[in-house]
Order: C-alpha cells, then structure tokens, then sequence
C-alpha cells in the first residue's frame, strides 16, 4: 500500500508505517506541546509544560530534576523492566540519560541532528576540528558507508537480541531522520528524482506567503522522501524482528513525534524540507501545521 507524510499519497511510500498504522488504535487530535524540538520533547519526556518562568528556553531544561513521581523511566526500573533510548535525545548529554533512568543509550546526547547521515557522521563539512562529537558511540559501531538510520535499526536489534529475555523491556527509538541535514542514500534518492520529475502537482502552487516568508505548498523535495522511505523500512525490519522473536505479540507500540514538518521560512529563504498541507504552516508555528502530530499505538 502505499502512504505519504503528506498532502500526495503517490510519492513518499511509507508501507510499514501504514501498515502499522493500520493494525494500531490512530488518535486523530493529537497534538504536540510546541512547535519545536526541546521544549516538546521536555513535555513527552515528563508530562509538565515546557514553559518555564514564563518563556520556553532553548536548551536550559533539567531533566534529571524531575521528580520521580513524574519519571515513567524510573518507576518501570522499579518493576524490572530494562529500559533503554536510541538516538535522538536534545535534553541533555549522555549522562542527562542514566539521571533520568534509563539503564542503557545509545547514539544520543544532546546534539539535536548528526552533522552527516553518512558515515562519517561527526566529521565536519568544511575546514576546521569540532571539540566534542555530536552524536556518542556511533564511530565506535561504523564502517565507511554506513548509513545513519540503518546503523541505529542494527543497534536496536543488536541490543534487543542480547536483552534478558525473561525481563519486560522499555525501549525509546528516535531516529535523526528525517530532520536536516538532508541526505538520503543514492539509490533511493535517484528513484525519488525520477518519480517527482514526472509528477502532475496540477495547479497546486510551491510556494504561498505566510508570516514574513514563505509555506511549502509541494511534497516535492527528493532527498526528503528518500529519507522517509528509508526510514519506513527500518520500521518494517524491527517489527519483522519482534514477529520473528514472537515478541510484538507482547509489545504495545507508540508511534509518534514531537513537531510537524520543516515547511516554511522567515526573512532569510531555506531549504525547506516538507509540505504539511492541507494543514497550515509548519514547525515554529501554533498553527495544525506546527503541532499536530501522527499518534498510534
């Protein structure tokens, strides 16, 4: 079958994710807390409300502040369980994680996207040294070739295969994908080029004026697609893995994410990455666009 994190149900196939979708309880009014990445996922992550002495700041929340009561980690570390995060954290650094609870991390501090999602993923661009890595352990894991978002699938699947099997398990996977930079695998970046070259948009335009910029009114950007179809098959090969470890039948799913799509700018013009029509504007805004997310479980 085939599904589309947007407007067209033609170009982006996302089977897995459809098919998951599908099979699950859909919460078709689910929104998120804020528009943007760390101030959401401080409110996923604790169920308070990101604004703090009457503004939201960037990046000065305590995680590891949160009373226990409030910390959904800890409290199944008391009932045995085995709690674990992959990827994309933003809250804090590694050790932000094992304060909060979780017994074991992996590829996630507080970096909020990888400076590549080709291995190598913390080498910079252009001149110069960084003096600390983005993203923790994954250099340690990869070899020359290696894809961001299919490394972390085999770590999860690594992690789950040598898991206590007799204990219930919490696992958290956020994938940096499809956040910027926006780099997808060659193959299925040549595939998309050619599917959206040859795709009748009609009359819908690419662009309309919204604020001081601009709303992408197109899901027409191939790298973005590429990158969540890649990402849609790495869905499909951890719940392949569940089915064939008998584990999904004993599993409950939550699929969702802290924002909606990169699809609009300001004064200065970027790369935008989606469109989030027929909902209005994008990420920053409080608009559907914004903070209306996919929620199924």
């Amino acid at each position: 079958m085939k599904s589309c994190l947007s407007f067209s149900n033609e170009l982006v196939y996302t089977s897995e994710t459809h098919k998951l979708a599908t099979e699950s309880v859909s919460f078709t009014k689910a929104y998120a807390n804020y528009p943007r990445c760390v101030p959401s996922r401080f409110s996923m992550m604790t169920g308070n409300y990101p604004i703090q002495n009457g503004s939201v700041p960037d990046d000065g929340y305590k995680i590891s502040d949160v009373a226990k009561n409030k910390n959904f980690v800890k409290k199944l570390n008391d009932l045995g369980y085995q709690t674990a995060y992959f990827g994309k954290w933003h809250l804090g650094d590694k050790k932000s994680l094992s304060d909060f609870g979780f017994n074991y991390s992996f590829a996630a501090g507080r970096a909020g996207s990888p400076i590549s999602f080709h291995q190598p993923f913390n080498s910079p661009k252009r001149k110069g040294k960084i003096s600390k890595k983005p993203i923790p352990d994954i250099d340690e894991v990869s070899n020359l070739g290696d894809y961001l978002t299919d490394l972390m699938t085999n770590q999860v699947i690594n992690y789950l295969e040598s898991s206590d099997s007799l204990k219930p398990f919490l696992l958290m996977l956020s994938y940096y994908a499809v956040h910027q930079p926006l780099e997808a695998k060659q193959e299925d970046l040549k595939r998309n080029i050619k599917e959206i070259e040859v795709f009748d948009f009609g009359n819908q335009p690419e662009y309309v004026t919204e604020g001081t910029g601009r709303t992408k009114m197109r899901q027409d950007n191939p790298s973005y697609a590429a990158m969540v179809e890649n990402l849609d098959k790495n869905v499909g090969m951890i719940l392949e893995y569940l089915r064939k470890t008998k584990i999904l039948d004993n599993t409950i799913i939550v699929f969702s994410s802290d924002h909606g799509g990169l699809s609009n700018d300001g004064y200065k013009k970027r790369n935008l990455a989606t469109s989030n029509f027929p909902l209005r504007a994008g990420k920053g805004w409080l608009y559907d666009g914004g903070i209306k997310v996919p929620l199924f479980c």
